[in-house]
């Protein structure tokens, strides 16, 4: 048991390394909006992409579906709480689109 977790936090550390999923995203998205939520969606979009599709060999139905659809959906929870907790903050996100492949 301990060796496979030593094994997989190797893993793991090693992908959190890679620069390119990161610029993969900014490539094929465009935005438009609040920095601070695109800044949290390409983050967010990149990690799903690490650990789903390390090799980066998907397509943009895949890329949409797995990885920026749930990115915007998790940043959309955290944007309509501070809406609530606070009235500078709208509850709308920012503009987030794939480009295509």
């Amino acid at each position: 048991m301990g060796l496979r977790a030593d094994f997989l936090s190797e893993v793991l550390h090693a992908l959190r390394l890679r620069p390119d999923t990161l610029d993969f995203v900014r490539e094929h998205v465009q935005v438009d909006g609040d920095l601070r939520d695109i800044t949290a969606v390409q983050r967010l979009t990149a990690a799903f992409l690490r650990l789903q599709f390390p090799d980066l060999h998907l397509s943009g139905h895949e890329f949409t579906h797995y990885c920026l659809e749930p990115a915007k959906q998790m940043r959309g929870l955290i944007r309509e709480q501070l809406a609530i907790m606070d009235s500078e903050y709208k509850p709308q996100l920012a503009t987030v689109e794939c480009t295509g492949f």
